[in-house]
């Protein structure tokens, strides 16, 4: 019998198994199925595969009884069902073939159906007792079902060799049998073994094919990451799956697409192979794929720079490179763009490996240590011995990391928020707070679980039920909030004031702003998004404190700081006398343009003058924890060939006026990067360094800092070093800038590539003399920015 045109509709047409009948709840999820009767990784795996294809359900009440025994007919019908010849069952249900099948029998059909042989398509899959019975309710034994399976693939004689030794051997050969528990040939075999058999033959490639026998069901896409198990469609079906595949051409690179059923939460974020249907394109299963290399963390920190490190709460570590690709929160992204978002206790990264050994990509999801507890504690009482002893259960010798960084029992203060990890004996603890509007809360104010906060929705610990009894809905609140983003406490705003910081990254209009807060506990309170009064592109200078108003509003205070006068030491870690905490945020702004995001790594001098020194801020230790630095790096600029051009600016009776423009063009986009209006003068076609102002005249932005670079000619390709990543000929040495710019002189076109790395390799590989352009001296700062073959 042909594969069938639509697997889609077989496998939800027929009804359920007398003991496969109610799916299981979302709710009920364990760490390795939906079901909470199933403990078996390889039985929970295998369940998920089927149970998101539809052939498999539970019995009712988030079970699926993995022990109970599979009959005789329940396996018939799985067969007839997964081979897609349904459609044929009702044909063979008025027959009589075995005398113990009677015609009220719910699996008539099947029964007959697998017991037929179909001329020309398939020898029969079963047979009776010898007797005329068939005993269908009886249990089936581990090798009639693996006979049964290898009829399906199409090894027939194998099956039927030296029965039932040659078909065991043969079934473990294919591994059919792969990760079954070790049973007589003659054992009956169990509701969960069953499936780990059906996972298996999929995965099996049939008699005569080089393809598995899941590509006959639908269509098949290997190497496929699955990022999302329940997002929503465009035209808004929910329970959709959202995937990508790094391959050239991939049809489902970036999709988002239907599901027959949602797969579990679980399967967020590992690679393996989707299947599809064939016509309407529907996601179908997804096969994790067990031989992918792959490690998970839970950060601790998170650094950038020629050298990125992400170090987990266990000491482990992973090396990452500035361009390498990370899925976060369904978007493709880079490392250098996100890093921050890492810089913190209790995200979930998987880094996935490729065969020499080094990191593919990242994947950043999944439930943090810190949540494995239910239970949070709310320091109300200082200096009253240790505050934790209850959530601990009196552990001792346990590891305290506060806001990321390492810390004591001597630098937890009031309405410090912790949650202990008993696996890796560590408490995790907060101060983050924030303040706003109380919205709403599910199923009742009087008893919460969930509640609405800038209109996001945070899930409450029972330590917060009776703060929150304080609060009328609509009413101000500060709340308190653990390393991973539950509500563990609320207070009144006059005795506890928000803390949270960030800088505006978006205002389009007059009044919208986008908040990335610093340090927030949580991906959900990364952004915050509102209207404030006044005019938004202002306090994207420098940092702000947020608090949430009415209607959606935000009251927004810019920071200010005094200058210590001292100049920072970056190889010592010390701004002064203090020193720099271990997870030191660090920002920067180019003269009148926005601050944005980069790390101390990112700074090569060995000082910094306390005048560079925009804002600095200690921590409950005494240590800066963040940092605004003024026109530092120079990696704020856009770095490329300059083109001049006008923009209208008016007219005065039959006169026009013209503004002078500036624009960089480089590979990111040959039209031109960046445009600004005014302000400098260079020549086209000559190698400079632009920054925006926030500043505009009509619709351009002017400049903010400018600067045309210097140059080293005659380069030879000994002079890079793309282990270290460093450029060193005639007395100059420099860092390459991780995102350098290649120029073809010849073509006069860009060296194109994902990363600085093919970028760079193409580039070197193209011409044996280079021309080298950097923006400032080393002692200034300066890196490699532009590389040109000649």
């Amino acid at each position: 019998m042909n594969a069938p045109k639509r697997l889609i509709a077989l496998l939800l047409s027929a009804a359920c198994l007398c003991a496969l009948v109610a799916a299981a709840p979302a709710s009920a999820a364990s760490a390795v199925s939906t079901f909470t009767d199933i403990t078996d990784p390889a039985v929970g795996e295998a369940v998920e595969v089927l149970r998101t294809m539809g052939l498999i359900d539970g019995i009712g009440n988030g079970r699926y009884l993995p022990n109970g025994h599979l009959t005789r007919a329940q396996f018939c019908k799985l067969s007839i069902t997964v081979m897609g010849e349904e459609n044929l069952v009702s044909d063979y249900t008025s027959r009589t073939i075995f005398t113990d099948v009677a015609s009220t029998h719910w699996a008539r059909g099947y029964i007959n159906l697998a017991a037929s042989e179909l001329k020309g398509v398939r020898d029969r899959l079963i047979t009776g007792k010898g007797d005329g019975t068939f005993a269908p309710d009886d249990p089936i034994s581990y090798a009639e079902a693996v006979t049964l399976l290898l009829r399906v693939l199409g090894y027939t004689r194998e099956a039927n060799s030296s029965w039932p030794r040659g078909a065991m051997t043969a079934a473990e050969k294919l591994g059919l049998t792969k990760d079954m528990p070790a049973l007589d040939a003659r054992a009956a075999i169990s509701r969960g073994a069953g499936a780990i058999l059906f996972r298996n033959l999929l995965t099996v490639c049939p008699s005569g094919s080089a393809s598995p026998y899941v590509s006959a069901l639908g269509k098949v896409e290997e190497d496929v990451i699955l990022l999302s198990c329940n997002t929503t469609t465009a035209d808004g079906r929910t329970g959709a799956v959202l995937l990508f595949s790094g391959k050239t051409g991939a049809s489902k690179d970036g999709a988002v697409l239907a599901a027959v059923r949602t797969p579990p939460d679980f399967f967020q974020g590992l690679r393996g192979t989707a299947v599809f249907d064939k016509d309407d394109g529907r996601f179908l299963t997804f096969l994790p794929d067990r031989s992918a290399s792959s490690r998970t963390l839970v950060t601790a920190k998170a650094a950038t720079g020629s050298t990125c490190v992400i170090t987990g709460v266990d000491g482990s570590s992973l090396t990452v490179t500035p361009s390498t690709t990370v899925w976060y929160q369904g978007e493709k992204k880079d490392y250098r763009e996100i890093y921050t978002s890492l810089n913190r206790v209790g995200v979930t990264v998987t880094a996935y490996f490729t065969t020499a050994g080094a990191v593919e990509f990242l994947y950043v999801g999944g439930a943090s240590q810190s949540s494995a507890s239910a239970s949070a504690a709310v320091v109300r009482d200082v200096g009253l011995g240790d505050p934790f002893a209850a959530l601990t259960g009196g552990a001792s010798g346990y590891t305290i990391l506060k806001n990321g960084a390492a810390a004591q029992l001597s630098h937890i203060s009031q309405y410090d928020v912790a949650t202990y990890d008993a696996a890796s004996n560590t408490l995790f603890v907060t101060d983050f707070r924030l303040t706003g509007i109380y919205q709403s809360a599910s199923p009742s104010a009087a008893l919460p679980n969930t509640l609405k906060f800038l209109d996001k929705d945070f899930d409450v610990l029972d330590c917060a039920v009776d703060d929150l009894k304080q609060f009328k809905l609509g009413s101000s609140v500060t709340l308190l909030f653990t390393a991973d983003g539950k509500v563990a406490g609320a207070e009144d705003p006059s005795k506890v004031r928000s803390n949270a910081v960030g800088m505006v990254t978006d205002s389009s209009s007059g009044s919208d702003v986008t908040v990335e807060l610093v340090g927030a506990p949580t991906g959900k309170l990364e952004t915050i998004t509102g209207t404030i009064s006044g005019d938004a592109a202002s306090y994207r200078t420098g940092l702000v404190s947020v608090t949430g108003l009415a209607n959606n509003s935000l009251r927004l205070t810019r920071l200010t700081s005094k200058s210590t006068g001292s100049s920072l030491n970056v190889s010592a870690r010390t701004l002064g006398d203090a020193p720099l905490a271990e997870n030191v945020q660090v920002f920067e702004r180019i003269g009148s343009g926005g601050i944005y995001a980069t790390s101390l790594p990112a700074v090569t001098t060995k000082t910094v003058p306390a005048s560079k020194i925009l804002y600095q801020r200690l921590n409950y230790a005494g240590a800066v924890d963040l940092l605004v630095l003024s026109d530092v790096t120079g990696d704020g600029y856009t770095y490329g060939i300059a083109k001049n051009g006008e923009e209208p600016a008016g007219s005065f009776g039959d006169s026009e006026f013209f503004n002078r423009t500036t624009t960089v063009c480089n590979s990111e986009n040959k039209g031109g990067v960046l445009t600004t209006v005014g302000g400098v003068s260079y020549r086209d076609g000559q190698f400079i360094g632009l920054a925006a102002s926030l500043d505009k005249l009509d619709t351009l932005p002017r400049v903010a800092g400018s600067m045309a670079l210097s140059s080293v000619t005659k380069a030879v390709r000994s002079d890079f070093d793309l282990s270290s990543m460093y450029f060193s000929r005639s007395g100059v040495t420099l860092p390459i800038y991780d995102k350098v710019q290649c120029y073809n002189a010849s073509t006069k076109t860009w060296f194109d590539g994902k990363t600085v790395e093919e970028r760079l390799n193409a580039c070197l590989s193209y011409g044996d003399s280079f021309t080298v352009y950097y923006d400032r001296s080393a002692s200034e700062g300066g890196k490699v920015r532009i590389i040109v073959a000649n």
